[in-house]
């Protein structure tokens, strides 16, 4: 199987110590993995032992096929709703004439940490964010992303539905 993991940033992110064990493992099980960056391809120095193919955005789109088996990716493991990513992996989508599924994780609890930052005093000033549903049982989180992410909604995120193109929430 083919997997394409999707980071918002270089190799040096927080978020590559998850994508790379997960990559190797599944590299090391016979599946094909390419982790995809925007930039700075030539921080992969900071992983050890990587076992997949590292390449950009860039790279990627130019050759949807980058996988040693020649064909696009099976999986499309996108690693947060951030804009980079979500428009990185909606330009891939329209390039295969069959695109992958798509699995978008989702980072943090971000509702538990907005109950705790609005704990503090000095942040009751905050509007309050309404609770969502999510999935029967679990509760969905408001975003609080980074400037360059995108809202939540846009994937899915804090919705009873996720958009069709996406095929799992983690």
């Amino acid at each position: 199987m083919n997997i394409l993991f999707v980071n918002y940033g270089d190799f040096t992110t927080n978020s590559l110590n998850h994508i790379s064990g997960f990559a190797n493992v599944l590299c090391s099980r016979g599946h094909a993995c390419v982790v995809a960056v925007p930039a700075g391809k030539e921080t992969l120095s900071v992983i050890p032992q990587p076992l997949f193919v590292p390449a950009t955005f860039a790279e990627v789109l130019a050759r949807p096929g980058l996988f040693p088996d020649g064909r696009p990716a099976d999986v499309i493991h996108a690693w947060t709703p951030r804009e980079v990513v979500r428009k990185f992996v909606l330009a891939y989508q329209r390039l295969l004439t069959a695109p992958g599924r798509v699995i978008v994780h989702l980072e943090d609890n971000e509702e538990f940490l907005i109950e705790r930052l609005r704990a503090n005093r000095w942040l009751n000033c905050a509007p309050r964010v309404p609770r969502t549903r999510h999935a029967p049982g679990r509760r969905a989180a408001p975003s609080v992303a980074a400037p360059e992410s995108p809202p939540r909604r846009r994937w899915g995120h804090g919705h009873r539905r996720k958009p069709a193109q996406v095929r799992g929430l983690l």
